[in-house]
């Protein structure tokens, strides 16, 4: 059997590979701790949201100088939160319990959104055409009681899933205190 020889085309093609070998090991390397930083960065950003959300009162800065929002630039607030949230979510990479409940209060937002065009058919005014019958009464009615049990529902979502963050985070899991009020107002 005729014994192969090596050429020095092989040598240099063994070596291309070698070199490429560590090259992608050394990125590869640095894309994960790139990776780590990032989730790193991201974790301590949102802990850092979730003592301050357990320490306040819940009312965002500009609402409680401004008074009241309308529904519109509501909306559009919770669509600002929900995408901060989306990218939040998509930048933890290892706090698989953070990031589940990032994913489950960005749903809450997208619910709450929801809400705020159902309330705006309670809160317009009926046209003339449209009286005032039992059955309709009766209806809006049953409708409303929809939307209270519906808006309970998902201010103990929140409360949840705040709690959820806060427990990742090695906090205490105590919520948003503003919602609990809430929550503790409608039961009584």
């Amino acid at each position: 059997m005729p014994r192969k020889t090596r050429t020095r085309a092989d040598e240099v093609r063994k070596q291309i590979l070698i070199v490429a070998a560590v090259v992608t090991g050394v990125a590869s390397g640095f894309g994960g701790l790139g990776a780590f930083a990032v989730d790193r960065w991201t974790t301590d950003r949102t802990c850092t949201a979730m003592i301050e959300l357990g320490a306040t009162d819940g009312t965002p800065q500009n609402q409680r100088e401004s008074g009241a929002q309308t529904a519109d630039e509501a909306t559009a607030q919770l669509a600002t939160i929900r995408d901060e949230l989306t990218r939040t979510e998509s930048r933890l990479f290892f706090n698989r319990d953070l990031r589940e409940a990032v994913q489950g209060f960005s749903a809450d937002t997208a619910r709450v959104e929801q809400l705020l065009n159902d309330l705006t058919a309670f809160t317009t005014v009926p046209k003339p055409a449209q009286s005032a019958s039992a059955s309709m009464t009766a209806a809006q009615a049953e409708a409303q009681v929809e939307l209270v049990k519906n808006s309970i529902s998902i201010l103990r979502s929140m409360d949840q899933h705040t709690r959820d963050a806060q427990k990742a985070c090695g906090q205490a899991p105590i919520g948003i205190p503003a919602v609990q009020e809430q929550l503790d107002a409608l039961s009584a």
